[in-house]
């Protein structure tokens, strides 16, 4: 069982609001195994049993939503039309500016950074933090 929810994931990235709630699901799945792996079952399972109701619930909780919110920034930056994807700056509405790949990767790493922060007194891994994603096995795993 995950942690977190898309519902909890809205209300703390209100931005999002506008994501069908079935569109969360693999990425709610990445991240609790993602979290797992840095802080162990044990801790993540504990974490599971007490709810928001201990310190280590709430930082972990918050912490798979940061690593969600990060899984799916690149595909929110990203149009999909007819013939495969596309870059769009008008969409009738008005003018859209969407970000740049340097940009993406800076507003994803800002969030695995901030789920880091709130789960490093939980790492059952000292190679967590000190390994950038850049150098990580699953380096694409974010992007």
């Amino acid at each position: 069982m995950s942690l977190t929810t898309a519902t909890y994931i809205k209300s703390v990235a209100p931005w999002m609001n506008s994501v069908p709630d079935a569109d969360f699901g693999e990425h709610i799945i990445d991240a609790e195994i993602r979290l797992r792996d840095w802080v162990g079952d044990s801790n993540y399972d504990s974490a599971v049993s007490e709810g928001t109701s201990t310190n280590r619930g709430k930082r972990l909780k918050l912490a798979e939503a940061m690593l969600v919110v990060a899984n799916m920034i690149p595909g929110l930056n990203t149009v999909f039309g007819d013939n495969g994807l596309s870059v769009q700056t008008s969409t009738g509405d008005g003018d859209v500016t969407y970000l740049s790949p340097a940009q993406v990767e800076k507003e994803v790493m800002r969030y695995v950074q901030r789920a880091e922060r709130l789960s490093t007194g939980y790492f059952v891994s000292t190679n967590v933090v000190n390994k950038s994603e850049a150098d990580a096995d699953d380096s694409d795993r974010y992007l």
